[in-house]
């Protein structure tokens, strides 16, 4: 009978914590401060004599806040207020527990032989996982970068936020 009832009030322990588990976008939920770095591979669009370039995205670094705004739809906001530089406001859909971003065009700096170069307007999308009190975003950056006088097309991009919640 004892077995019976520790058995029976683990189950109730159990059921208890699966129902206070937060799904959908609301485990991604609360206000975090973020770093964001990456690279880009430019490729010329003539290639005549011009060499491909490996180029980094302007570090970034700042507030980040995710909010669900449709629960029934797994939309969450995720808005970046970056330092120094203003802010961003990109759309994600929870999938099989992570964040898909939704592709936005957003501006940022380029970084080619270790300067700062002219903003470029770049489709960003990626994903978002969760990991106990942090979220770390794959981003893919696509478009083209001008850069003296000769158009580059983004064949390749590595970048990654790391998203740490705010105590």
């Amino acid at each position: 009978m004892r077995k019976a009832v520790t058995i029976a009030a683990y189950i109730a322990l159990m059921l208890s914590v699966i129902s206070c588990t937060k799904d959908g976008t609301e485990r991604f939920e609360g206000e975090y401060t973020f770093k964001l770095g990456g690279t880009l591979t430019l490729v010329p669009t003539d290639t005549t004599g011009i060499d491909t370039i490996r180029a980094s995205l302007q570090p970034e670094m700042g507030q980040m806040r995710i909010t669900t705004i449709d629960k029934e739809a797994r939309l969450a906001l995720i808005t970046m207020d970056i330092l120094g530089q203003g802010a961003a406001v990109l759309e994600a859909t929870e999938n099989d527990g992570r964040l898909d971003i939704t592709p936005k065009e957003l501006r940022t700096s380029v970084v080619i032989s270790g300067m700062t170069h002219s903003d470029a307007d770049l489709t960003v999308s990626g994903y978002g996982e969760k990991y106990e009190d942090m979220v770390i975003f794959s981003l893919r950056y696509d478009g083209s970068y001008t850069y003296r006088g000769v158009n580059y097309d983004i064949t390749e991009s590595q970048a990654d936020c790391i998203a740490t919640l705010n105590d």
